[in-house]
Formats: structure tokens, sequence, C-alpha cells
């Protein structure tokens, strides 16, 4: 049998990751709907590195963020 106690530094951490996580949803959200007159006023360097960002990217993005937010929730929660 082992002991279901944390020590002091796992929750603030786990909590911080939640946030940290939470802000890479923001982050996906924002890059899914940035509108092309939202593009249009970035600098044109910039403009063509976010039009060629392949699909792929985005979706492994996505993935990321929502299965560290859900990993770090679990972690909270002391899920096996």
């Amino acid at each position: 049998m082992h002991s279901t106690t944390s020590p002091g530094w796992y929750k603030p951490i786990v909590i911080l990751a939640i946030v940290w996580n939470c802000i890479g949803i923001f982050n996906f959200y924002s890059q899914l709907t940035l509108s092309a007159d939202e593009i249009a006023q970035f600098p044109t360097g910039e403009q063509a590195l976010i039009l060629g960002i392949p699909l792929w990217t985005t979706i492994v993005f996505g993935i990321g963020v929502f299965g560290g937010t859900l990993g770090s929730l679990g972690l909270l929660m002391k899920k096996a």
C-alpha cells in the first residue's frame, strides 16, 4: 500500500500547469479565429508566417493544449 499524501510543492505546480495550459488554449483559439482583416494588420513577414502554418501543426497544437489541460486536471484530482 502506498501513501496518498503529496509533497507540498505538488498542488502549486499542478495549478501552474493548469494555468499554463489554459493560456495555451487561449492562444489556440486566438490562432483559429484570426480574420483576414486582422492578419492584414501584421507586418508582411508575420503575415507570411501565419498564413504558412500547416494544418497538421494546428491540429497537434490543439491536441497538446487540450490534452495537457485534461492531464493537469487529472493530476489535481489525483486520478490514476
